[in-house]
């Protein structure tokens, strides 16, 4: 998941550096 989404972001930039 490399896609950031205006609500979930911070969610999305967790999953990318895990």
């Amino acid at each position: 998941m490399s896609q950031l989404e205006p609500g979930s972001k911070y969610l999305t930039f967790s999953l990318d550096l895990d």
